[in-house]
């Protein structure tokens, strides 16, 4: 994807001179670079979601009874999420967008619903992540349950849990070369969901599931950073306290990050370096942070709620954290910490899912 090396030390003590952010008027202020985010639906425009590009709003089409973005591919313009089929937004179906056109992608069962989180673009193809509802029968009974599902050029396919049984989660995608990865979670023999990837590979015809390492009291992977020979998940665990620890997998290994109810959401790398955006407890509350090479630094946000949603490195070295702030706990305005130091533009009052930027 979803999807460093400068000094961690220089990089600290940048953050913590740092006290309030710049209300800029305009994102990005003055940098060569392109901004993108998307949103839930807004009210106002009829329940539609917008696609914003440095100040430029696209309205996006949905069914006319409203829809939401949960994850964008800036550099093709493309938007997944989901449209809802009917009043009271219980019905609702994955579809993603390219431009202002939308394509509406197929459920597993009819009668179920659906909804896209995340999508990637190579080579003409579109490879997507997200959930469906199906229908189960077991024992006389009937009920419904959550996949996670991948969609290929629109085709869709269930993924295999890790116990053959209960409910799973897709929140990645990302394909390298010929493989592709989808990371989520699954329900898994111990009794509870586990941080769980799926890989397909030129030497397998289906998806493969695979638990990764955790304390045995369940977890999850949010995001996905691929090279063409190396391959990071970054997530969070529960330990044996019922805390959340934030965490990213490498080559088998788990690195646990510090901070207490921590919840890695995003991770790149700068050479040999893992950085890892999310969000810890703080004095009194989750605060987003930052982790470069294991080392922690909170981000200023403007003391009435923030959220993280990526993180990417420029060619010059400079770290960019992606997401929003609120300026009094009712506005909500976009926003991104270059190196520690947050830009917002109070013009703009939404709330982002998802965020990302093009050099």
């Amino acid at each position: 994807m979803k999807y460093f090396f400068v000094s961690s030390f220089v990089i600290a003590l940048s953050i913590q001179g740092c006290k309030k952010g710049t209300d800029t008027g305009q994102l990005p202020p003055n940098d060569s670079l392109t901004v993108h985010f998307a949103t839930f639906g807004i009210e106002s425009e009829g329940g539609n979601p917008n696609y914003w590009k440095n100040g430029t709003k696209i309205i996006l089409p949905t069914t006319g009874n409203g829809g939401d973005v949960f994850a964008i591919s800036a550099s093709t313009k493309l938007a997944a999420g989901r449209v809802y089929q009917g009043l009271g937004w219980h019905r609702y179906s994955p579809c993603y967008w390219s431009g202002s056109n939308r394509t509406d992608l197929p459920l597993l069962d009819p009668r179920g619903n659906g909804w896209l989180t995340a999508i990637d673009y190579d080579g003409g193809d579109i490879f997507a992540a997200g959930n469906a509802t199906d229908s189960l029968e077991f024992f006389g009974n009937s009920g419904w349950r959550n996949l996670p599902c991948y969609w290929h050029n629109g085709e869709i396919t269930a993924l295999e849990l890790l116990n053959g049984f209960g409910n799973g989660m897709a929140y990645a995608v990302a394909k390298a070369a010929t493989d592709v990865y989808i990371a989520g979670e699954s329900f898994a023999d111990n009794g509870y969901n586990e941080p769980c990837v799926w890989s397909l590979g030129t030497t397998t015809s289906d998806f493969v599931p695979d638990q990764l390492s955790s304390f045995g009291y369940g977890g999850s992977i949010n995001d996905i950073y691929l090279t063409n020979s190396d391959r990071y998940f970054a997530g969070y665990i529960f330990n044996t306290d019922g805390e959340s620890v934030a965490c990213y997998w490498h080559l088998g290994s788990r690195v646990d990050l510090s901070g207490q109810d921590g919840q890695a959401k995003a991770i790149c790398l700068k050479g040999l370096v893992a950085c890892v955006a999310g969000k810890a407890r703080g004095v009194s509350s989750l605060v987003p942070c930052m982790w470069v090479n294991g080392v922690k630094t909170d981000l200023p946000d403007l003391g009435y709620g923030s959220e993280v949603l990526s993180i990417q490195t420029s060619a010059s070295g400079d770290i960019y954290v992606g997401g929003w702030v609120s300026s009094n706990g009712t506005n909500t305005h976009p926003c991104y910490w270059k190196n520690g130091e947050l830009f917002y533009n109070s013009s703009i009052n939404c709330i982002p899912t998802a965020f990302q930027i093009t050099f």
